[in-house]
Formats: C-alpha cells, structure tokens, sequence
C-alpha cells in the first residue's frame, strides 16, 4: 500500500506522467526494476511465474489506470471541470421523479459528490490486495478454478 500510495504521490505531482506512464509499456531501467519487483513480490508470495507476471501486470494496469484518471480529472482544460463522481451526482439530483427509473442509486446524488479521489484510490487498492492476498492463499493450498 505505501508503494502505491508512493507511486501515486509521485505521479500526480508530474501533470503528463501518469498519462505517459499508462500508454507506454513499463521499459527502461527504473520501470523495469518497478515491474520486477512486483513480479518478484508475486513469485516470493508462492504464485507460478505465469500467474506472477500476471498479477503484477494487472496491478500496474490497476494503479495507472486509477492515477491516470485523476490527473485527468485535475487537469484544468477538463470540459465542464466537474469530477465524473461530482457531474453524476449533480445530474442525479436534477432527475427529480424520473430518479425512480434507478432505484438503486436513490439518495447516491450526494454520496458521489463527496467522493474524494483519494479515498477512491485507497478503496480500489484494499479491494485488489484482498483479492491478491486471496489468490495467493488460493495457489498456497493449491487450489484451481
């Protein structure tokens, strides 16, 4: 998580790198070393190298995908400079009785303006290190799906 937290930090602090950093494949010898020390970190956790590479491949994808998307969001030639969480909530809270037609985002309109890229971020992270861990107890006990 501090790796991450780290990545982020750094990332958002350079406007253009998170997006360079998305489309380009990790070469060159400080992306280099990053990628394998997560691949490593997979492999030390017991994963095969197949599943290894794949893991820290969708880690990658996971946290550049995520950074990516809030430096687009803090960039101020963004259309309309609303979060998409701010613009959904917002448009939400003017459907008025067609809001009906989705019940499940009843009383969301105010839960999705307060939501900070930050702890969006953190949630996805948690989320994807407990799926990991899972998966790795998983490949430990030696079971398949």
């Amino acid at each position: 998580e501090e790796i991450a937290s780290e990545y982020r930090r750094v990332l958002i602090a350079h406007r253009d790198a998170p997006r360079l950093f998305a489309e380009q494949a990790p070469t060159g010898p400080h992306r280099i070393k990053l990628y394998d020390a997560a691949v490593g970190a997979f492999l030390d956790a017991g994963l095969a190298a197949p599943e290894a590479v794949a893991m820290a491949t969708f880690y990658r994808n996971f946290l550049l995908g995520m950074i990516a998307e809030e430096a687009r969001q803090l960039s101020p030639t963004r259309r309309g400079g609303l979060r998409p969480t701010v613009a959904l909530g917002a448009e939400l809270s003017h459907l008025g009785d067609e809001l009906r037609h989705y019940p499940n985002l009843h009383g969301a309109a105010e839960l999705l303006t307060k939501i900070e890229p930050e702890k969006l971020f953190r949630l996805g992270l948690k989320v994807l290190l407990d799926g990991m861990e899972c998966r790795v107890t998983e490949s430990a006990g030696g079971s398949r799906r």
